[in-house]
């Protein structure tokens, strides 16, 4: 299964209370908490070599953790988004989902958070 699934979605373990992306080899985590009940704008960015980024309502979120396993950006495998894709679900509601072919700049980012 390795690098066959993407997942973006919620990591739960170890009280992280965070968003998180993993394709089954390795797991990165922001260190913003989420709060139940309440709206996020949720960016996450890849550009190769290990630079990862998440930007929590448009804004830098520092890794909280990193579980490195390698990101395999040419998978022909399949994208689960708030979904781990062996039967554990977000429990809340996803809008305006985006996916670029490219790493979007940090000012892009905020001024599409501010668009909302």
């Amino acid at each position: 299964m390795h690098n066959q699934i993407a997942m973006f979605g919620m990591d739960w373990r170890l009280g992280r209370n965070s968003v998180a992306f993993s394709q089954y080899g390795g797991v990165h985590v922001a260190s913003t908490k989420m709060v139940p009940d309440q709206w996020y704008h949720v960016v996450y960015t890849y550009g190769g070599s290990g630079q990862h980024a998440f930007y929590i309502d448009g804004k830098l979120s520092p890794p909280q953790a990193r579980e490195l396993g390698t990101i395999n950006t040419q998978s022909n495998g399949k994208l689960y988004i708030g979904s781990n894709g062996l039967g554990q679900f977000l429990d809340g509601w996803l809008d305006e989902v985006m996916i670029y072919n490219r790493v979007l700049t940090p000012d892009e980012i905020e001024q599409i958070y501010k668009r909302k």
